[in-house]
């Protein structure tokens, strides 16, 4: 792998909002849709947490 192919703007936030949330649409079969949208969910789940965290709000509420 070549990291100078990697820049400071590249996180993995990035990476699912450019490439991550489009997989389910680019599955061919319903089993694998299915499995991306679960997927999907999971990770819209945990950067919103992320995203509510950084900004210092109380995921406790």
């Amino acid at each position: 792998m070549n990291s100078e192919s990697y820049g400071p703007e590249d996180s993995a936030y990035r990476e699912f909002l450019v490439k991550l949330r489009l997989l389910p649409d680019k599955m061919l079969t319903e089993n694998g849709k299915k499995m991306a949208q679960k997927r999907l969910l999971l990770m819209q789940q945990f950067f919103d947490n992320l995203n509510r965290e950084c900004d210092g709000k109380d995921l406790l509420t």
